[in-house]
């Protein structure tokens, strides 16, 4: 892997941080093979875990910054072409998420220098800014469902992100 793979960690550390003791503790609860992959954290659910067997059984893969999980299916039947396409889906969103954090981190810096410089409020701006940059990613599903929701579509599936990302790993059993 490239070095400069880890130069977007710069401005996603906060919300890596949290998402990664979270993954951690879900991955103690009911998961299995805990690894790095391509620059993330990553776990499958056991096949008998209370996730696998019960609300997750019909997904294949969760992305949550640099941490995701994987349906047990795709571990147990080891099936290459299930498999690389949610692997590249669930990575696309990585790469949104990368995208959406710089984003938000320029804003926040924005915010906090206004508030710092024009009214002389730096711990106010900073933690503005902080705000506004932690929840990042937030942003770019709320603004995805809503405006999906508006059009008249399905909140989730005709998201911007998720029909970007369907679409790239769709591609992806083609080649």
């Amino acid at each position: 892997m490239r070095w400069n793979r880890f130069i977007p960690y710069i401005w996603t550390w906060p919300f890596d941080i949290i998402v990664w003791l979270v993954w951690v503790i879900l991955w103690a609860a009911w998961g299995e093979n805990l690894r790095w992959e391509q620059g993330c954290l990553v776990f499958n659910w056991k096949v008998d875990s209370w996730p696998a067997r019960t609300w997750y059984r019909r997904w294949g893969g969760t992305t949550m910054g640099h941490a995701i999980f994987y349906n047990w299916y795709v571990k147990e039947q080891n099936d290459v072409e299930r498999f690389e396409p949610i692997q590249v889906h669930e990575h696309v969103h990585v790469e949104q998420f990368e995208v959406w954090m710089l984003s938000s981190f320029i804003i926040g810096l924005i915010v906090q220098l206004v508030v710092g410089l024009g009214h002389g409020e730096w711990v106010t701006g900073s933690v503005l800014g902080g705000i506004i940059w932690f929840l990042g990613y937030a942003w770019m599903g709320i603004g995805g469902w809503t405006t999906a929701l508006v059009r008249g579509e399905d909140a989730y599936r005709s998201s911007a992100h998720e029909e970007a990302a369907y679409a790239i790993g769709d591609a992806s059993r083609d080649h």
